[in-house]
């Protein structure tokens, strides 16, 4: 069994350098373009026998649910929802960018940037907490598939 990981197509907040975290920001037209090309590429693989999936996993997140759909849809396969894959939780960050983050919240993000696996931005995950529902979201995939899977998220 093969996990394949896509992430999601382009946001207009990943255009404008955006903190997108859990808020469900769409694709923009190019993120739906690349989970397009995205489609066809690998529609070609699976017509030279050179890919298969029998299942998409995704996130419940727009941006994901969206390039899982256009991708699935393509190879012929459901996409089911699995609400560990979401993007990790940015707080009060979200919105934001990382330049403001660094002006306005000084020692606080000095002090999650510096040991990002056990320190929570405000209102917020941290890297710890993304691992563990990631890893169980990966256990339920491996409980349930014993062919290979596509896996969008973040």
């Amino acid at each position: 069994m093969i996990i394949y990981f896509v992430r999601h197509g382009e946001t207009d907040w990943n255009v404008k350098k955006k903190i997108q975290g859990t808020a469900d920001i769409p694709l923009n037209q190019t993120g739906i373009n690349q989970a397009k090309a995205l489609a066809q590429e690998l529609l070609e693989k699976k017509l030279q026998g050179e890919f298969h999936v029998v299942r998409a996993y995704t996130s419940p997140q727009l941006r994901a649910v969206k390039t899982a759909e256009i991708v699935a849809e393509a190879m012929g396969v459901d996409s089911l929802l699995l609400d560990g894959l979401k993007e990790m939780d940015l707080g009060e960050w979200e919105g934001s960018n990382w330049d403001v983050i660094k002006d306005s919240y000084g020692e606080t993000y000095e002090r999650w940037s510096e040991n990002r696996r056990y320190v929570h931005m405000p209102g917020g995950e941290c890297y710890d907490e993304v691992l563990g529902r990631t890893l169980e979201s990966l256990e339920i995939i491996l409980a349930q598939e014993t062919e290979n899977v596509l896996v969008v998220s973040h």
